[in-house]
C-alpha cells in the first residue's frame, strides 16, 4: 500500500521537532511532500532555520544508520517553503505578540532552547539565500529541497500537481498559510483530502489564555476559515465539504513523557553515534526545569506528536463530530474553540423549531462538522515510549 501523502505546516518548536521526526521515520506509512514554516512559537525565519537544522540532522542520522546496525532511515527529501510572518488580519486584543517582553518561554528564544548557540555551523548563516537564489551549492540543501515560492503558493502547487483528494495537510501551528492558500485559489485548495489541526481546547482550559489554545490564538481568523470548510454550507457553495480533524489540548495535555523516558532511549543511541538522539536529548533536557517550575510536574506534553501518531495509527483513534467554532472578536475569549454545551436537540435538515436559534447552533443544515479526537486507545502517560520507539524504530 502506498504511503499517505502529507504536507506539514509547522512552527518548530520542540514538540514540532518530535512530530516531524516521527513522520519522516515512518516513510512506509507517510510521505512528507512539504514542510511549510509559519509564524508561531518564534518568527517565521527562525522557524525555517529550525526546519533546515532538523533536516540536516536527519540527513546525518540517515548516514549514521547506514554505517551501523540501527534501523535504516529512508525518507524522501521533502520541500521546505517559507510561510506567513503574521496573522491574516490582526494580532490580539492584548498586544502580547506585538512586543518583545524578554521572556524566552518554553521553547527558548530560538525555538530549540538555545541549541543553535551551543552548536554553531549546523545551519549556514546565509541559509535564507537558498530560498531566493538559483546559484547555491547543492551541498547546502542535500537534506531538503528549498522552494522559492511562498508557503501558501507551494501548498497550492502540491495540491495541483498531485491527484485530487490524495494529500492530507497536518497543521502544527497557526492556520495562516492555509487561509492564504484558500483565499488565493479555493478550487485548487479543495483538492485536499483532509486537514488535521493540532489546536483548540474543546472541553478544556486554554494554554495561552484561560479560553484559548496557542495555535488557534495565533491566528483565530485563519482557523475560523479552515474550520468552516467542514460545514454543510460549504458543500452548498459547490466545492464540497473538506473533512477537518482537531487534536485538542483535551487529549494532548495528557500525552506526556518524562526525562527518564527520554534518556532511556537517547543515552544508548548517543553512545552509538546518533545525531538525532543528541539533538533531542539536548533540546529537551533543558526544558524539564522550565516545565517543573511552570507546572510543578516534570513531564513534557506531546501536543504535535499526537497528531502524527493519529495518522500512523488510525485504528486506535476515537473521534467525535462536533460543531466547533472559533471566537474571533472577544477581548478575553479571542481564539476560543467553542461548542454548544446546552444539551438541546438539533433540528433535522429543513426543520424549524419553536425557539429562536441565535447563531444557528441548532439547525441541522448549518454549523461546522469538525472531527475532534477524544481518545488514542491507550494510557496517555505511556505515550513517550511509543513516540520514541516510532522515531528510532527500536
Amino acid at each position: 500500500m502506498a504511503p499517505q501523502k502529507i504536507i506539514i505546516d509547522t512552527d518548530p518548536g520542540l514538540d514540532d521537532v518530535l512530530a516531524i521526526s516521527l513522520a519522516l521515520s515512518n516513510p512506509e506509512a507517510l510521505e512528507v511532500l512539504l514542510l511549510a514554516s509559519t509564524h508561531g512559537n518564534i518568527d517565521v525565519n527562525a522557524c525555517t532555520k529550525n526546519l533546515v537544522l532538523l533536516m540536516n540532522v536527519l540527513q546525518q542520522e540517515k548516514e549514521a544508520r547506514e554505517r551501523s546496525n540501527l534501523p535504516k532511515l529512508d525518507f524522501k527529501k521533502p520541500i521546505i517553503a517559507i510561510g506567513a510572518e503574521k496573522p491574516i488580519i490582526k494580532t490580539h486584543g492584548h498586544g502580547e505578540f506585538e512586543e518583545d517582553d524578554g521572556l524566552e518561554g518554553y521553547h527558548g528564544v530560538d525555538g530549540l532552547n538555545g541549541f543553535h548557540s551551543r552548536n554553531p555551523g549546523l545551519v549556514p548563516e546565509d541559509f535564507l539565500l537558498d530560498f531566493t537564489s538559483e546559484n547555491r551549492l547543492e551541498e547546502n540543501t542535500k537534506a531538503y529541497i528549498p522552494s522559492r515560492l511562498p508557503a501558501h503558493d507551494e501548498i497550492l502547487r502540491q495540491l495541483r500537481d498531485n491527484e485530487p483528494k490524495s494529500i492530507t495537510i497536518v497543521v502544527l501551528g497557526p492556520c495562516t498559510n492555509l487561509a492564504l492558500a484558500l483565499a488565493k485559489d479555493p478550487e485548487t485548495f479543495h483538492r485536499v483530502s483532509k486537514i488535521i489541526i493540532m489546536g483548540g481546547a474543546v472541553r478544556h482550559a486554554g494554554n495561552m489564555t484561560p479560553a484559548a489554545e496557542f495555535n488557534i490564538y495565533g491566528d483565530p481568523d485563519a482557523a475560523e476559515r479552515i474550520f468552516n470548510l467542514s460545514s454543510l454550507s460549504n458543500d452548498r457553495k459547490g466545492y464540497g465539504r473538506v473533512p477537518v480533524g482537531l487534536v485538542p489540548l483535551d487529549q494532548t495535555n495528557y500525552h506526556t513523557f518524562s526525562l527518564e523516558t527520554l534518556k532511556e532511549f537517547t543515552d544508548p543511541l548517543i553512545a552509538s553515534g546518533s545525531p538525532l538522539a543528541r539533538l533531542l536529548n539536548d533540546i529537551f533536557t533543558r526544558s524539564f526545569d522550565k516545565i517543573a517550575n511552570h507546572s510543578g510536574k516534570a513531564l513534557a506534553q506531546c501536543h504535535d506528536p499526537v497528531t502524527i501518531y493519529a495518522l500512523l495509527h488510525p485504528e486506535l483513534m476515537s473521534w467525535e463530530s462536533l460543531d466547533v467554532r472559533v471566537e474571533t472578536n472577544g477581548i478575553w475569549t479571542r481564539g476560543q474553540t467553542l461548542i454548544d454545551t446546552r444539551n438541546l436537540p438539533r433540528w433535522k435538515p429543513g426543520e424549524k423549531g419553536i425557539v429562536r436559534d441565535n447563531g444557528n447552533w441548532l439547525h441541522g443544515d448549518t454549523g461546522n462538522q469538525v472531527d475532534v479526537l477524544v481518545g488514542t486507545g491507550d494510557d496517555p502517560s505511556a505515550f513517550g515510549s511509543k513516540l520514541f520507539k516510532g522515531i528510532f524504530r527500536n
